[in-house]
């Protein structure tokens, strides 16, 4: 079976056990952790807090750490870096741990640790996602993070993405899909070719407008590019 949690609070926890958990922050926490991980970041952890995030680079003071993320769309203070794609640069991202903290992703990925297997998925590398999916005989639960208990356009977008790759890449697809998988692929479907239009409407964009950062959309819309399955491993 493949399902779709238009947003986060849509997932109960009972039904990860088992599952292939995909979850998706399109703007932007895991196109950043998908980019950072290309660009040679040994690994990313995620935290549902600033203080976590914190006291976990205290801990890890002999290693290259790196905090990044955001609250509430804006920078936190004294972190490394934003959560604009543009600031995942290789010269920061080589050989680094990446702490980060988001108000939507980072919440989403910690809350799907109870799966068999978490995968971290965006635009930029939905191909190469759906190809393993393609060949796994696991049910799958693909989780849009969504926008602060909201659904949002542009991370259901990139689920109905990852759901038509799924369909080319696979020799036989169960296609016991439910009625929320069946709402991705169209949403993607109709808008697969004004990529631009649908995420500048979205309520992922509308988050980003009052601190400016509406350039980081162009970031977020490349559809491929990194082959690359970003694992998380909550240990």
């Amino acid at each position: 079976m493949l399902d779709v949690a238009l947003k986060q609070e849509d997932v109960k926890p009972e039904a990860l056990a088992d599952k292939v958990v995909v979850v998706i922050d399109v703007i932007r926490f895991a196109t950043n952790a998908v980019r950072a991980l290309s660009l040679g970041a040994v690994r990313i952890e995620a935290y549902g807090s600033v203080d976590e995030v914190r006291a976990r680079a205290g801990q890890l003071a002999a290693e290259k750490v790196v905090t990044g993320g955001e609250q509430g769309g804006r920078r936190i203070d004294g972190f490394d870096l934003g959560n604009s794609p543009r600031e995942y640069t290789a010269d920061v991202c080589e050989g680094a741990v990446i702490l980060m903290v988001t108000t939507n992703g980072t919440r989403a990925l910690t809350n799907a640790a109870d799966a068999d297997e978490v995968l971290v998925a965006a635009l930029n590398n939905a191909p190469a996602t759906a190809r393993y999916l393609a060949s796994t005989h696991r049910d799958i639960i693909i989780v849009a993070a969504g926008t602060e208990g909201h659904i949002s356009a542009d991370d259901v977008f990139c689920a109905g993405a990852i759901i038509n790759h799924i369909r080319d890449d696979a020799v036989s697809v169960e296609t016991n899909n439910t009625d929320e998988a069946l709402i991705a692929e169209s949403l993607y479907l109709q808008n697969k070719n004004h990529i631009d239009e649908l995420f500048r409407a979205s309520r992922g964009a509308l988050f980003l407008r009052p601190a400016g950062l509406e350039a980081d959309i162009e970031d977020c819309i490349q559809v491929g590019g990194i082959d690359l399955i970003a694992r998380y491993d909550p240990a």
